[in-house]
């Protein structure tokens, strides 16, 4: 009968699942790495908060055109 107390895998099974795990880590860390070099390249660490965008110079409203005149009113008719 087996060991009890044994590991489950054997040794080379073992050494191939912490070879994974670290190639797996070594990837993470480079990726992370990566990723805060381009973040810095890109200025964006040192960019100030957002803020609102200045509204745009507003032109002053164009006044109304003039009223039309009135038309001159009709002629009286003649007198009978």
């Amino acid at each position: 009968m087996t060991d009890p107390l044994a590991h489950p895998f054997p040794p080379q099974r073992r050494a191939a699942g912490r070879t994974q795990r670290r190639r797996a880590s070594i990837v993470v860390t480079a990726l992370l790495a990566a990723g805060a070099l381009l973040f810095t390249a890109c200025g964006q660490s040192d960019a100030e908060p957002a803020t609102a965008p200045e509204p745009a110079p507003t032109l002053a409203p164009e006044p109304p055109p003039p009223a039309p005149e009135p038309p001159p009113p009709a002629p009286e008719p003649p007198p009978p």
